[in-house]
């Protein structure tokens, strides 16, 4: 946080695909604005829907998608929360 914006907002994802990789379409989404549950559900729901994961024996690609919006949405919350201290 940066005068109470989101700065160089980063967002890696592992296990969501064949790579390691970011989404940057999503980061832009965040950069610059004010930190808000909105805003982050948003990004979330972004996330979700950029990602094309593979189905396995663990989980089919629709699970892992929302996994995605869940676990993004959870870690934006405790970023805010961790660079507020």
């Amino acid at each position: 946080l940066e005068n109470g914006a989101c700065r160089n907002v980063r967002l890696g994802f592992r296990n969501a695909g064949e790579n390691i990789f970011r989404l940057k379409a999503v980061e832009a989404q965040i950069e610059g604005q004010t930190p808000s549950e909105r805003l982050f559900s948003a990004a979330a729901s972004a996330a979700m829907k950029a990602v094309e994961p593979p189905s396995d024996l663990h989980a089919d690609a629709d699970y892992r998608r929302d996994l995605v919006k869940v676990l993004t949405e959870r870690v934006l919350d405790k970023a805010v929360e961790r660079a507020r201290r």
